[in-house]
């Protein structure tokens, strides 16, 4: 899932969390009230999943909250077409999503970028990303634009060196 996509799922969840607090109701006791199960609860808090219009409704009478529910409905229907759109952009496969983040990269000025395990953008190596997008095209069972993806992301973003195999190694 994108992750902007989760992140808002989680920050919807820490808000209805914070109505649910507000109104010193614990996660069981608002489940019980709303005749749903706990578990369901704890996952939209946490941001797994998000909660229909109806527990919404049903969230904000039981929390005494009804003044947030239209602002917390359109939350999660930008939150749900957020992620319809970010669906729709991959099922056409890899390289538009590269090419989509290119006018970002053109316009940044300064880049920072932590992911542990994953090597910084000046050493990797076509061969590299080549094999990063294989495997997300092929969990996520997507249409094989791989070598249209590497070249649209060599051409615009991050510099990389020609050469090296699958795994991602120097010749």
């Amino acid at each position: 899932m994108s992750g902007q996509v989760q992140q808002a799922r989680q920050g919807a969840g820490a808000r209805l969390r914070e109505i649910r607090k507000d109104a010193r109701l614990s996660g069981r006791a608002l489940a019980a009230l709303a005749g749903r199960h706990p578990s369901k609860v704890t996952r939209v808090e946490l941001g797994t999943r998000n909660a229909p219009e109806d527990d919404l409704r049903v969230w904000c009478r039981q929390c005494g909250a009804d003044d947030q529910l239209a602002d917390l409905i359109a939350t999660v229907r930008g939150i749900e077409s957020a992620y319809v759109e970010w669906r729709r952009q991959l099922r056409t496969g890899l390289r538009r999503r590269q090419e989509a983040s290119t006018p970002l990269y053109e316009q940044a000025r300064v880049l920072r970028i932590y992911q542990p395990g994953v090597p910084p953008a000046l050493l990797r190596t076509a061969g590299y990303a080549a094999a990063v997008l294989r495997s997300r095209q092929r969990f996520r069972d997507l249409p094989d634009d791989v070598e249209q993806a590497v070249a649209a992301r060599s051409s615009s973003c991050a510099p990389l060196r020609p050469g090296g195999d699958e795994s991602g190694n120097a010749p």
